[in-house]
Order: structure tokens, then sequence, then C-alpha cells
């Protein structure tokens, strides 16, 4: 059999195999429901139904279920994923703050440095002006960008004024960092640079004398559990980035490094929000799912 034979058989196969789960997704029989996992006497328990042979208290329970890990504000740890996409926007906006004054305060390009009560006061002596605050109020100062007063590298263009200020007077508030767990970090993978291959991952076995996996030295170097499963990816963090961020907890903006927040900004909150949307098109998914078996059955989820 030819190479083409083959590759077009392969192609069928798969287009048959796509063909029969595209069947069974779209098929309001096979659509199972599977609840949150509970733990009780040290054993864990998950709620599982037919969505069609459920009785319409599981569906209601259900259809409440996905609601709240869409749309819940009310617990602050735990929020829906569409409030936590705005607490994510919130924090990278915040690191974009507390970089732009340590731009100002360090500039590299070339430009004079700024100390930030200076920044500060010139800040507020031009907003004040009363021919300014008849054109930008007060009030707007929350959604106007920096930009709008003042010339700023196009990283920086779109920060409020507001946030800006909060910035200068060390008030952005804390970073919580619950969602990005060590397999979070695990997942995005690990890409070396030259220099920390050099500097910090190029060690010997004590007992072989045989240089050592360069995976297992981020494993004894940040100390980390020796079932942790490290994996390269070329657009995963570097070992610098990823030490920085295993060792990030709760804390303020102005106490982070400068590694941190970008790291923040450029890279984990970024592939945290795509992570977030893959869940709520998951939850959306059901929702719909639960949506469609009521309307068969002629029940009305609320």
């Amino acid at each position: 059999m030819s190479n083409t034979v083959m590759a077009d058989a392969m192609d069928k196969a798969q287009a048959r195999k796509r063909a029969e789960e595209e069947r069974k997704r779209n098929d309001v029989n096979t659509w199972v429901w599977k609840g949150p996992k509970e733990y009780k006497n040290g054993k864990s328990i998950q709620e599982e139904f037919n969505m069609m042979t459920a009785t319409p208290e599981q569906l209601q329970r259900a259809y409440a279920h996905c609601n709240d890990m869409l749309y819940n504000e009310k617990d602050k740890r735990n929020p829906g994923r569409y409030p936590l996409l705005k607490i994510i926007e919130d924090q990278r906006n915040r690191c974009n703050a507390e970089l732009f004054i340590r731009y100002l305060q360090n500039p590299d390009d070339g430009v004079q440095s700024y100390p930030i009560h200076s920044f500060l006061q010139d800040l507020r002596t031009l907003l004040n002006k009363p021919e300014n605050l008849a054109i930008l109020p007060r009030s707007a100062w929350a959604t106007t960008p920096i930009s709008v007063v003042m010339k700023v590298p196009d990283d920086f263009r779109k920060l409020s004024i507001d946030i800006v200020m909060d910035a200068c007077l060390q008030n952005l508030g804390m970073f919580r960092k619950k969602h990005i767990t060590l397999n979070f970090l695990t997942k995005m993978g690990l890409w070396f640079t030259k220099d920390e291959i050099k500097e910090y991952l190029t060690q010997v076995d004590e007992e072989t004398g045989e240089p050592k996996d360069r995976l297992q030295c981020v494993i004894d170097n940040l100390s980390l559990r020796p079932d942790v499963k490290l994996y390269t990816n070329y657009s995963g963090l570097s070992y610098l980035e990823f030490r920085a961020m295993y060792q990030l907890h709760d804390m303020r903006y102005c106490e982070m490094s400068l590694i941190q927040l970008k790291t923040l900004r450029n890279k984990v909150l970024f592939k945290l929000e795509d992570d977030v949307r893959f869940h709520i098109a998951t939850w959306e998914e059901k929702k719909a799912q639960i949506e469609k078996v009521c309307e068969i059955r002629g029940l009305r989820p609320e």
C-alpha cells in the first residue's frame, strides 16, 4: 500500500471518528452531568446523572451550579469565571501601573529619570488647573488614559490617570495569587536561555559524575517536591521567570520584583485568562445542554 493510500485511509478514519464524536455531542440522550467533587469520610464523591432521566430538582441544582461557576460575585475567594476575567484584567493593569512608575525612575530609553514625588506633584498641578478641570473633571480621571495629558511609551498609554496616581502613592493594594498555582505554572512549561543554562542549570550529579538533567536542576534549585512534573515548551517560562512566579505570594504590588511584575503582565496573566475563557466555554456548553433538555421535557430552568 502506497503512502498516499495509507494517508487517505487515515484521513477518512479520523473524519469518521470526528463525525461520531460530533453526533454524540449533539445527542441529548448521551448528555451527562458530573457535579463538583466532595470529600466525605476521606472519600471523593461526585454526583453523576443522565440529563434526560434526571429529576427536575437535579437539573435545577446543576443549572444553579453552572450560573455560580460563571457569574458568582459573592464569594470573593472563589468568583465566577466572568468576574475572574475582570479581576485578571485589573491585576494586569495594576502590574503595569507599578511598572510605569518604576520606568519613570529608571527609564530605559535615554529619557531623564523623574522622581515620583515630583511627577505626582506636577501631574496634580496640571490636572487641577481650572481650565483643565473644565475639560477633564476629576470624575473622568478613572477612565481617561494618562497618555491624554502626557507622552508615555506605548506599554503605558492605556493606564488611567487614577491608577497612575494610586501607583505613585503605593495604593495599588494587594496582589492575590490564588489561581497561579504550581500546577498552573508547570503546565506552561519551561524554556531556558543560554545564560540561564550556563549559570544555573549546568550541574554534575555527585554520585554518577554525569551532567544532571536541566529539569532536575530546576527541581533541586527550588526545592520542589520530587513528584513535580516539569517539561520543556518553547513558549513557556524561562528559569528566572518560573522561579519568580514560584516565589510569588500574596503581596503588595509595590513589593514585587521587576521580573515578577513583567512576567505577570506579559505572560502569566494572559495564560490564566486563556484558561478562564476555556472554562467559560465549558460551563456555557453545559448550561445550554440543561436548557435544551428542559425545553424538550417541558421544564423551566431558573
